[in-house]
């Protein structure tokens, strides 16, 4: 991001532990990331690797 906006992220890249809580913290952060433009588009996806499906994350 900081290549696009020319600002650094404030917040880090984390792992994640309850997946879909974790996806929801991440999309709330770029969301709030002000540099970002056309932030109010950005949305999460679980993609489960045994069937190959993508879930959003509401």
């Amino acid at each position: 991001m900081a290549a696009e906006t020319g600002a650094r992220p404030e917040w880090t890249a984390f792992r994640f532990g309850q997946v879909e809580d974790d996806v929801r913290k991440c999309v709330t952060a770029v969301r709030e990331y002000e540099p970002l433009p056309h932030r109010e588009s950005i949305r999460g996806f679980v993609y489960d690797v045994d069937t190959g499906l993508l879930t959003e994350v509401e």
